[in-house]
């Protein structure tokens, strides 16, 4: 059964049934809320560093990944930089296609995730597609519905509610603005890639005051390249990622963080305050080199902003695509009794974390960093329901027996299931080693995020739901030896 597919059990008595929703019963708690700036008193400035307009220095960058702001370099060059403004949009093209989001901060959503279809929960929709005039999206003001055309389908982004106003943010490849004439604008980029490097996209992005992106992280070498107007940029060390509470790979929101920097609810999330920010404001001509993994966050700070990010492949992106791909299908038969398979998942991940210590340490963490306030969200409504049931349906059928003549023949399968799982990690871990025998290794923080990635999609589909992955981790918290 496939895992978008998979419903739990409906309830089998009104005490079940009457359960409240936790998402709708746990409101965010306003008493512990703060502004980013008294979270943290000390906040590191992304330093900046002066370059010539013939300088290559992007390798280099790419090799220190830490964060900087790049002074000077080729993109003052740029016709762009002289010519474009918000005048210069309106008169170009006079409507865009906007995300139409509820908040300033637009919420990452994407559907296509596993959680983002299951029967019985419901997302509020973060934002929309819509067609509005361009002079609306530089004027500062909240759209409304009068100059607003929305462009969504039923297969848009989210589930639930329409949005017929907001905040406009626009974003889109360079070539396709205004059928390409503008990449005129953007001349020579090299200086802003590595050699031998596959630039995977080039695109611009432009909104009102007060309007950004939460905060996530990519996986590509990031030169972000400030045109017009001014941005604010607050960042976190890929060493941060369990203070920083994850969305878990499987949600919607899947690399961004549940931590709001405007309105951090300190009760909810404890661990964030020992995070360690960074903090740049961009101005006109000055490029931010976003390191893969790097986490940011976005917000326009000037009456409007226009900027354009150039992303160039990494060895993160190879390495991920070389050694996970597929990885989360190995060869069982769900026919299979589920307690045996939950032990072929312990072996399996014991396989990559080598002690049963280390294997509960860092599931523990997985658990409590990306899964244990999912209840906060304010979102979605039946999801934590269907996790406080999808809790006893594991339990419940840890418990059964199949119908077997013999005990024999059952620990024979349960043999067979550990085998199949320990030789599936055991190629996975040979792919990673043939990947970096001459190669990139990733970072510690780097790996703890992937590999806290693919135990839940091998979770999700080796126990037929992402609904299951809460459970199995508390299940190997409980593990002794």
């Amino acid at each position: 059964m496939h895992i978008l597919a998979f419903m739990l059990p409906a309830p089998s008595s009104p005490s079940v049934a009457d359960t409240p929703d936790m998402g709708e019963a746990c409101p965010l708690i306003s008493s512990g809320e703060m502004k980013f700036e008294d979270v943290f008193n000390n906040v590191e400035k992304i330093p900046p560093i002066l370059v010539d307009t013939k300088e290559m220095f992007a390798e280099e960058l790419f090799e220190e990944a830490e964060p900087v702001i790049i002074k000077g370099s080729v993109v003052t060059t740029w016709p762009a930089s002289k010519k474009w403004n918000p005048q210069y949009f309106i008169e170009a093209m006079p409507n865009v296609d906007v995300h139409m989001s509820r908040e300033p901060i637009a919420r990452m959503h994407t559907a296509v995730h596993p959680m983002g279809r299951i029967p019985g929960i419901t997302w509020t929709r973060p934002w929309a597609n819509a067609t509005i005039p361009t002079k609306e999206l530089f004027s500062g003001e909240r759209i409304t519905e009068n100059s607003c055309k929305s462009t969504s389908t039923e297969k848009d982004e989210g589930t639930g509610g329409e949005i017929s106003d907001g905040y406009p943010y626009y974003f889109s490849p360079v070539k396709n603005v205004a059928d390409g004439i503008l990449s005129k604008d953007i001349g020579e980029i090299r200086q802003l890639a590595a050699r031998f490097r596959k630039t995977m996209e080039t695109n611009l992005w432009m909104a009102p005051k007060g309007v950004g992106s939460p905060l996530h992280y990519d996986i590509a070498h990031n030169m972000y390249c400030q045109i017009s107007g001014e941005k604010r940029f607050r960042m976190f060390p890929p060493q941060d990622h369990s203070n920083l509470y994850l969305f878990p790979r499987v949600h919607p929101s899947t690399r961004s963080s549940q931590v709001h920097l405007d309105h951090v609810q300190t009760e909810n999330f404890p661990r964030f305050k020992e995070a360690t920010p960074w903090e740049a404001v961009l101005k006109p001509g000055d490029v931010l080199y976003i390191p893969p993994y790097w986490f940011h966050a976005t917000e326009v700070v000037s009456e409007a902003s226009i900027s354009v990010s150039i992303c160039s492949e990494s060895e993160q992106v190879e390495l991920r695509e070389s050694v996970f791909l597929d990885a989360a299908s190995p060869s069982i038969s769900f026919s299979s009794q589920f307690s045996h398979r939950v032990t072929g998942l312990v072996t399996y991940m014991k396989v990559f974390l080598e002690t049963s210590e280390r294997l509960r340490g860092f599931t523990e963490s997985l658990h409590h960093s990306r899964f244990a306030r999912l209840s906060y969200d304010q979102e979605v409504s039946g999801l934590s329901k269907l996790l406080e049931m999808a809790e006893r349906v594991f339990w419940g059928r840890m418990n059964e027996k199949n119908e077997q003549e013999h005990i024999e023949s059952e620990e024979q399968e349960e043999k067979e299931m550990v085998q199949v799982f320990r030789q599936h990690a055991e190629t996975i871990k040979g792919k990673y080693k043939s990947a970096t025998v001459s190669a990139y290794r990733y970072t510690d923080p780097e790996w703890e995020i992937e590999l806290a990635n693919h135990f839940e999609d091998i979770i999700a589909y080796v126990l037929e739901s992402p609904l299951m992955i809460p459970p199995m981790l508390d299940h190997i918290s409980r593990l002794r030896g």
